[in-house]
């Protein structure tokens, strides 16, 4: 195996994120642990409950674990993108578990509710805000947070922030098991409140949640709240399980779910909305509305069962679809209508998925996109991360160790760019003349969206060089236009960052080769033992090729000397299974002359 060390890493990341480039349009995928993720060290010894991804794609992650890679990290704490421990991060010292975590968009800001009581010695019991540096924000003050259950699980289970352009509007809400917030009564033990920024009670909003806990809050586009849970009924009306809040807090009766979600003990425990606006809702339940249901049910959007999302048998554990530990504990949804499903299960309608699989719109199995083995135990929640240029990884989180039998602990990030693919623009530079243009094309929800044209000239440092909304860009007969002049480089990178009030998209990263003094030309493509490679104009004497696979692991590299700086060198090969990989070439100044995708033939 191809462990990058220390010294290694970067550049495994930079490699990585250039086969990204190469392997986007692949038929079917294999979704396989990065390796690269923490330099394949163990990450958190058990049970993390829950992850965020900040703008500068730090992962914060929370639960009930302890250590992190041998370093003792109680409750959770921070990691830099690539999965190391982040040392400029205070990790707060709490006497209870965190089950939820949001970032406040307009300072990234960090949200965490749970069972604590105390942070770093004060009183807060709850919920409470830190730093951006982990220190906990004194401004934000909660009075004496959460109280009252009979039930006797005393938490906050989930967060979600309300962004707006005025500060005044800008809103926090917890749901969770509490009677009171700050001594004021917020139902029978299924609280649900609105804060102000500064932690105090918003009074404007008060809806009561009767009978059990609010599990799962989700903001919607049109800043209406969808809750699920155990409860019975909000402000005296009968909502078994699931309902929708208007943004004062009054229930949206516009959304009907008639007799909700049954079963025994049944709970939901996950909601997402797709980008049609009908909503996932996963949990543990038999029925949605009478109808059979078991652990997933999509709903249009006034609440009704979307009949064309089937489930079929749903999903098992232990072989037996009543076993309460099953359940869906987290929804990932895509921009084309499918998601991944996580939880703790061993089976979806039949089909072997050990705790996440990813489906289609309609809620059969995407076949091509494959998890195999999945996860040894639960899996708690899922976020992208938009780690390398232009694409995203998965960063999983849960009770497990390992995945497809390789160990590594209860945070790991998987490689899909198949399946991530679905969530991006297309993009495309050329040049023409003395200008480049880069094309685009998009499913964005909306023509007021912000688009954002980003250049680099490595790669990895990526400038923002235009933005306006997606309507202001000329159109043409494959989607939309940019045009600048040709900037001086040799090489540029492209991407098109695409922003929506609930959305965000990026395309892949296009390259444009500006410098064309060197020709380089690489045969046959298909091939089965061996390569030729022919280039001129090597003005630094020499030229390093390095073949790699999918994983980024290196198969075989060769320095060749140039004569009167021309090269034709024969490549040979390993044998080599059937499939795709990419040959890089550079200079001796490190500079890239050759970068592009070879097929492996009978």
């Amino acid at each position: 195996m191809f462990i990058p060390s220390k010294s290694n890493s970067m550049k495994t990341c930079v490699l990585i994120a250039h086969l990204l480039l190469f392997f986007s349009t692949a038929i079917s995928q294999r979704i396989i642990r990065d390796i690269s993720f923490n330099e394949d060290q163990f990450t958190a010894n058990a049970n993390v409950r829950c992850v965020a991804i900040q703008n500068d794609q730090k992962i914060l992650f929370f639960g009930d674990c302890s250590f992190y890679n041998g370093k003792y990290l109680p409750y959770g704490g921070r990691l830099l993108r690539d999965g190391t421990i982040d040392g400029d991060f205070a990790a707060p010292a709490l006497n209870g578990r965190v089950d939820a975590i949001a970032i406040q968009p307009w300072d990234q800001k960090i949200i965490i509710g749970g069972s604590f009581t105390t942070i770093n010695g004060l009183s807060r019991r709850g919920i409470a805000r830190l730093n951006t540096d982990g220190s906990l924000d004194i401004t934000f003050d909660p009075g004496t947070g959460i109280s009252g259950s009979s039930g006797g699980d005393l938490r906050i289970w989930s967060i979600a922030i309300k962004d707006a352009m005025i500060p005044a509007k800008r809103r926090i809400i917890a749901g969770g098991q509490f009677q009171q917030f700050n001594g004021f009564n917020t139902g029978t033990d299924g609280g649900l409140v609105q804060l102000l920024e500064n932690g105090s009670r918003d009074a404007l909003y008060n809806p009561k949640v009767e009978q059990g806990p609010v599990y799962k809050i989700y903001l919607d586009r049109n800043n209406k709240l969808l809750i699920g849970g155990e409860f019975w009924y909000i402000g005296g009306a009968f909502k078994l399980r699931i309902a929708r809040l208007n943004e004062d807090g009054t229930l949206d009766t516009g959304f009907s779910s008639g007799t909700g979600f049954a079963g025994p003990s049944a709970s939901v425990t996950a909601i997402a909305v797709t980008a049609d606006d009908k909503v996932l809702i996963g949990g543990y339940f038999q029925q949605f509305n009478g109808i059979t249901r078991r652990g997933l049910a999509k709903l249009n959007t006034d609440g009704s069962p979307d009949i064309s999302f089937n489930a079929g048998a749903g999903f098992q554990n232990g072989g037996s679809v009543y076993d309460y530990a099953t359940e869906v504990r987290s929804i990932l949804a895509m921009a084309d209508g499918s998601a991944i499903i996580a939880g703790n299960f061993t089976r979806y309608n039949g089909m072997a998925c050990n705790n996440i699989v990813m489906l289609r719109n309609n809620g059969t199995v995407a076949t091509d996109s494959t998890f195999d083995a999945g996860f040894n135990e639960w899996v708690m929640d899922v976020k992208l991360q938009d780690y390398l240029p232009g694409e995203k990884r998965i960063i999983v989180a849960g009770f497990f160790d390992s995945y497809q039998g390789q160990k590594q602990g209860a945070v790991m990030r998987l490689f899909a760019p198949v399946v991530l693919n679905k969530y991006f623009v297309k993009a495309k530079a050329v040049q023409q003349g003395n200008k480049v243009r880069v094309t685009w094309a998009t499913d964005a929800v909306s023509k007021a969206a912000d688009v954002f044209i980003e250049r680099s000239t490595d790669g990895s440092r990526f400038d923002i060089v235009c933005h306006k909304t997606l309507v202001e860009f000329a159109t043409s007969a494959n989607g939309f236009v940019y045009h600048e002049p040709v900037p001086a480089a040799d090489m540029l990178y492209y991407r098109v960052i695409i922003r929506d009030k609930e959305t965000y998209q990026a395309s892949s990263v296009t390259v444009l080769h500006l410098n064309t003094s060197v020709k380089v030309s690489v045969f046959p493509n298909p091939f089965v033992n061996k390569i030729i490679v022919r280039a001129n104009s090597i003005k630094n004497g020499a030229c390093t090729l390095e073949l790699y696979d999918i994983n980024g692991r290196l198969i075989k590299s060769k320095r060749c000397v140039a004569s009167n700086e021309n090269i034709e060198q024969v490549f040979n090969l390993p044998e080599l299974l059937l499939g795709s990989f990419v040959l890089r070439i550079t200079d001796d100044s490190g500079t890239l002359l050759w970068l592009g995708k070879l097929q492996r033939g009978s």
